[in-house]
């Protein structure tokens, strides 16, 4: 499992558990073009994409992306 954490700009950062990095990268993309939503106790809230500071999930292997966006810091 490849944890994944969502940085909000109000400084919450919620973290969750995806089966891939592929997975990871999908919900990125999602999360940057849609936003991000997520329970709080029973009520469900919903932040538009300008609330999500950053994502970044756990890499455990040298699986990069390869395109002129990877920038291939350590």
């Amino acid at each position: 499992m490849i944890k994944v954490y969502v940085y909000l700009v109000n400084g919450n950062v919620d973290i969750y558990s995806v089966e891939s990095e592929w997975k990871a990268r999908e919900h990125a993309e999602k999360i940057m073009t849609y936003g991000y939503r997520m329970r709080v106790g029973k009520r469900m809230e919903w932040f538009g994409k300008q609330y999500v500071d950053k994502i970044c999930w756990d890499a455990p292997t040298d699986d990069y992306l390869g395109t002129k966006y990877e920038s291939g810091r350590q």
